[in-house]
């Protein structure tokens, strides 16, 4: 439904969609969801807060790039 008529709030729904996967402790789920809401400074602060620090630091190597900004 977004794509046809509200394609600007997909991030929106990626989102949301990442934060009830996170609540579910389904964190590669999560991570990608983040990252297709172009949120990758959420996926890094869910893998800390997990205390994966490999999997948060893989994170913000591969979008170094979008943290930049």
């Amino acid at each position: 439904m977004c794509k046809l008529r509200l394609p600007n709030k997909i991030p929106d729904v990626h989102y949301k969609y990442a934060s009830t996967l996170e609540e579910d402790e389904k964190l590669t789920q999560a991570e990608e969801q983040y990252i297709l809401a172009n949120k990758p400074k959420e996926a890094i602060s869910m893998y800390v807060h997990a205390r994966c620090w490999e999997d948060a630091e893989r994170v913000a190597l591969q979008h170094d790039k979008v943290m930049e900004t």
